[in-house]
């Protein structure tokens, strides 16, 4: 495995398509519901059963991106990592407030469905498909991009984790995307040598992709 940004995000490349094929498809089952189907019961039902499944999708992956990015760590100290329990991390963190989403992955989640259970309801109440149509559509984009999100400040955290764990010591080279959509501070850091337990965190914000690399 070569310390390249390609590899250190493969992973999360793989969840993202998978999350948004699962996505598509079960929220494409609510917009196509009769309103006969989505009474208050059945709503908070489907719901809560569309919610539950995208986020096993997402833990499953999340513990996978763990046990990658401390892969792609350590083999840049020609050491065998950690033998953790990836879902245990997972769960402790995500039960953590997040500085870059500024939420609770959990309470965000049930919050959001909450949110489209109203949508839906209201959209019923009037039998009206294009406001059902567009609550729908609105929860499906809102889910996708906390779940590719988190996904993106997991390798962020483990990178931060498994240096310091690794050798808080180590130099580490900070890389920015070199692209247009590269912000001010990412550049500004690009290329700075930092040790280990004084990097600045990545990601720096939404959609982040910088990363670092041992430099000795």
């Amino acid at each position: 495995m070569k310390p390249t940004q390609a590899e250190l995000y493969k992973p999360f490349e793989a969840f993202a398509g998978q999350l948004e094929r699962l996505v598509k498809q079960e929220f494409n089952r609510l917009t196509l519901a009769g309103f006969d189907q989505l009474n208050v019961i059945r709503t908070a039902e489907l719901t809560e059963q569309i919610y539950q499944r995208i986020d096993r999708l997402c833990r499953k992956h999340y513990a996978e991106i763990c046990e990658w990015v401390y892969e792609w760590v350590y083999v840049q100290y020609g050491k065998d990592p950690p033998d953790n329990d990836w879902t245990k991390v997972v769960d402790r963190w995500l039960k953590g407030y997040d500085p870059v989403t500024r939420y609770v992955y959990g309470s965000e989640l049930e919050r959001k469905r909450l949110r489209l259970n109203e949508g839906i309801l209201t959209a019923r109440e009037y039998a009206d498909r294009k406001m059902l149509t567009e609550a729908v559509r609105t929860a499906a984009g809102l889910i996708l991009t906390q779940g590719m999100q988190y996904g993106l400040d997991l390798i962020g955290e483990m990178q931060e984790q498994a240096y310091q764990e690794a050798d808080p010591e180590s130099e580490l080279l900070y890389h920015a995307c070199d692209d247009n959509r590269t912000c001010d501070d990412c550049r500004e850091c690009d290329g700075k040598i930092y040790k280990a337990s004084e990097a600045p965190r990545i990601p720096q914000h939404y959609r982040c992709r910088c990363w670092y690399t041992r430099v000795k």
